[in-house]
């Protein structure tokens, strides 16, 4: 098959942009692309974070991704990375989770992205739970532009796990081994970046199948404690295959809180649950999940339409629907308006009622030896993989994700971290110009 090339151009430092709110991230990331720095196809994204963030917004039009302005008005922090793999541009994602994260599970898995035939949006084939909650499932036959992404799923334990000061040595070493021949080019200040449209060749791969498992398999340093190993080593070959890295961190991936934990009372959250219940189907049957799939659609739509009426003044009982979510609502608003007075914000229930599904939004607020741990954990795994293109890091502090005591101090150790890997680093406090 034909061959995509182009000449990317090389950073003078690794730049590292930080900003506030993840999805502002993007920006940065299609700035790249747009100055060729980052190739347009076969990006892989390391994301490191508490969250998934790879929801879609599911009233998005997918043509949406194209026109860049209105692309970025739209998303917000929890459904940013998607969206650029429908685009093209990501065609591997890896979520890094803190042990404390359980929205997917650890795993290696290929799924299509694509746009709706029927709704126009895009919507994804997998049949992971964290998708199935937010009405996302469509299977592979009723997607048109359709494309195949693969995510890895890795829990990072923050266990017994060196500083940089005792590990030097042996990292350069890493660092040494694993380079890919594009990273080699690279050197020179140009890249060839030649990704065959068939997926299964890559004009710039050296070595087999079974050479890339051997070299990624000595690349894990023996103490490395990953909780799986198989997906590490699967990782190390996704990247060294694709024609380039993004590296992102959400610094709520040390420390996180669940924002509404605070905003609820534990009867108030409760009332939530039970109106955006969510159950996996459980039968895996294709027809059945498209069932549940347009059940729930129709509650969430549902939901939201109820919230927003409430919200621009509708009284409870002019609110439509069956008589058990109405009881359930004006449970919820009485108590609520004791609570809040006259500061009541509908529109929150639903941003609350979202995160439920099978498994809590995570909150953990770590120890200083846990942020530590956790840091040397990253670094070692960092040391492993090719050097990235560009770094984006996300305070996440505002909306109080990151503890606001904790961001600052996690910021200095991630900086640092990122200095000691890449040593010729451009920070960017991009979230300053933003305020």
């Amino acid at each position: 098959m034909a061959e995509a090339c182009e000449t990317l151009k090389k950073y003078k430092t690794t730049p590292v942009w930080i900003v506030e709110d993840h999805n502002d991230a993007l920006y940065y990331i299609y700035r790249a692309i747009g100055s060729h720095h980052l190739p347009l196809h076969g990006v892989t994204m390391v994301h490191l974070d508490s969250h998934p963030d790879m929801l879609i917004p599911w009233k998005m039009s997918a043509d949406t991704v194209f026109d860049r302005e209105e692309l970025f008005n739209t998303l917000s922090i929890e459904n940013w990375i998607l969206p650029a793999a429908y685009a093209g541009h990501l065609d591997c994602v890896v979520w890094v989770k803190p042990p404390w994260a359980e929205q997917i599970q650890e795993q290696s898995v290929s799924f299509y992205i694509g746009k709706h035939r029927t709704s126009r949006t895009i919507r994804v084939s997998s049949t992971e739970s964290y998708f199935l909650s937010e009405a996302l499932f469509a299977p592979e036959s009723q997607l048109e532009n359709k494309r195949l992404i693969t995510l890895h799923v890795l829990t990072l334990s923050g266990s017994s796990h060196a500083t940089h000061d005792e590990i030097e040595p042996e990292v350069k070493r890493r660092r040494a081994d694993h380079k890919t021949p594009c990273e080699a080019e690279k050197q020179d200040g140009t890249a060839q970046n030649c990704f065959s449209k068939d997926t299964d060749t890559l004009s710039h791969a050296k070595y087999t199948h079974d050479a890339v498992q051997q070299r990624s398999e000595e690349c894990i340093p023996e103490d490395f404690d990953v909780a799986n190993r198989k997906i590490m080593m699967e990782i190390l070959s996704s990247v060294r295959k694709s024609s380039a890295m993004i590296l992102d961190i959400d610094l709520d991936f040390f420390s996180t809180q669940n924002p509404f934990q605070d905003l609820f009372t534990d009867e108030q959250f409760k009332i939530i649950r039970n109106l955006y219940n969510f159950e996996r189907p459980s039968s895996t049957d294709q027809d059945a999940l498209l069932t549940y799939t347009e059940g729930r659609h129709q509650l969430l739509e549902q939901l939201e339409e109820i919230c927003t009426d409430l919200q621009n003044g509708t009284e409870l009982k002019d609110i439509e629907c069956d008589t058990s979510r109405k009881e359930l609502l004006a449970t919820l608003v009485n108590s609520m308006r004791e609570t809040f007075e006259d500061n009541l914000d509908f529109e929150l229930i639903h941003l609350a009622g979202c995160t439920c599904d099978d498994t809590e939004l995570p909150h953990h607020v770590s120890s200083q030896e846990e942020i530590t741990n956790l840091t040397a954990a990253m670094e070692t795994m960092l040391s492993c993989l090719p050097a990235p293109t560009l770094v984006t890091v996300a305070r996440s502090s505002d909306d109080d994700y990151c503890p606001k005591s904790q961001v600052e101090s996690i910021q200095e150790k991630v900086l640092e971290c990122l200095e000691y890997l890449y040593a010729d680093i451009h920070i960017q406090l991009e979230y300053l110009q933003q305020d």
